[in-house]
């Protein structure tokens, strides 16, 4: 009998040894996640901050066609810690004011709430209302060809009525597409690349039908520059007629518009 309660104790004794180290293991595994999460907040915040300086001492400022993408980065790290205020435009002073508030704020962080606000700049949604949702706003507003605010829609019913001359046709078309592929299809690629560089945010629905929405006004866009190319009184025949492209740009136009609707019906903002 006495036996048997020496072989209780020691098998007590084990478990609770075991407990113990298995407790200390996973403190130290929260602990080590804590530092992890808050050094690549930082590191993402440095990363901007460099690529800033670099800018200011080589041009003097950040280049027109980089600040969307770095104004989106910095946003994301103040949507994580939980500043309010965001970065509208490229000044100097705008970029140091935010950037200042946002190494106190990272500074500050405690563990746990590195981890929040890494989890929060890691969410899909987050991602999608910081990076793509304004974007997306004015992409739509701007390739729907019902929209006075659509390049191929002003042409033909105001620039059109005062061309009189092959050459003047010529150069409006030119003006026309060279606005469009500056205000559309060169932002749309940006957003292309965001969405690569946020992939492994988003599940695979989510992600399918963000770049359903960007490859669609991508293709409507490009069939619009096609139909101004077709309006040069001299062209090469491409095998598609004006209708063809007018129609193909509406329906992408309307397939895009039907992804967003699901995507942000994922994300609950037609409720």
């Amino acid at each position: 009998m006495k036996q048997l309660w020496v072989i209780l104790l020691l098998i007590m004794m084990a478990l609770n040894g075991c407990g113990s180290g298995n407790q200390t293991d996973n403190n130290q595994a929260s602990n080590d996640q804590k530092e992890a999460a808050k050094a690549e907040i930082e590191s993402r915040l440095s990363t901007l901050i460099e690529f800033n300086n670099e800018a200011n001492e080589t041009v003097g400022y950040i280049k027109g066609e980089d600040f969307p993408s770095f104004r989106k980065e910095l946003n994301l790290i103040a949507e994580g810690i939980g500043i309010d205020d965001k970065l509208q435009i490229n000044s100097d002073d705008e970029i140091k004011s935010m950037i200042s508030r946002l190494e106190t704020g990272v500074d500050q962080l405690t563990g746990d709430e590195a981890i929040q606000a890494l989890e929060t700049m890691n969410s899909s949604q987050v991602i999608y209302s910081t990076v793509f949702k304004d974007d997306f706003e004015l992409q739509f507003e701007e390739v729907d060809l019902t929209s006075s605010g659509n390049s191929l829609n002003f042409f033909i019913n105001h620039e059109s009525e005062n061309l009189t001359t092959e050459s003047d046709i010529i150069e409006e078309v030119e003006s026309t597409i060279g606005v469009i592929e500056f205000s559309n299809l060169e932002p749309l690629q940006d957003l292309k690349a965001e969405s690569e560089k946020y992939a492994d945010a988003f599940p695979e629905e989510e992600l399918t039908l963000l770049n359903a929405i960007i490859n669609n006004l991508t293709s409507s866009i490009q069939n619009q520059i096609n139909v101004l190319k077709q309006l040069k009184p001299v062209t090469m025949d491409e095998g598609s007629s004006v209708d063809q492209l007018l129609d193909q740009a509406i329906t992408d136009y309307n397939d895009a518009k039907k992804s967003l609707d699901e995507l942000e019906a994922l994300y609950g903002k037609n409720e």
